[in-house]
């Protein structure tokens, strides 16, 4: 009965037992992002931040744009970025991604996917802008 006892007792004590959650991924999807222009001026847009939480190792990614299709088409080809190196804790912010940094261009909506070869996270702030202020989340 006390060696039943100390099993899980070593098992709580083991470095596993006090490991830090982390939702960082080797590969990631941000659902929707893109450039499209809107009504009365407006403009749909997405930034996006990629965050790599290692503390010694830098990190190279991706960002890879999947344009949107209507149903029944296959897939289009996917837009890659070059690659972004991360250095360690570094967090790198992309503004207007998919017309700059993931060269889809204006009027194309779709996902965004990173690629990296070591864990990051990302962040994206997906908005519209208009002439009377900025709306989105």
């Amino acid at each position: 009965m006390r060696r039943l006892l100390i099993l899980p007792a070593l098992l709580l004590c083991s470095s596993n037992g006090f490991a830090a959650y982390s939702p960082s991924t080797t590969n990631g999807w941000l659902v929707t992002s893109g450039r499209v222009a809107g009504a009365g001026g407006a403009l749909f847009r997405t930034d996006v931040w990629l965050f790599n939480p290692d503390e010694t190792a830098a990190a190279t990614a991706t960002l890879v744009f999947h344009p949107a299709v209507t149903s029944g088409q296959g897939a289009a080809d996917e837009v890659s970025s070059d690659p972004i190196t991360l250095a360690p804790r570094e967090t790198r912010f992309f503004a207007d991604v998919t017309l700059e940094t993931v060269p889809a261009g204006d009027g194309v909506v779709g996902a965004l996917e990173w690629r990296s070869d070591r864990p990051l996270m990302a962040a994206a702030r997906i908005y519209t802008f208009t002439p009377t202020g900025t709306y989105g989340f």
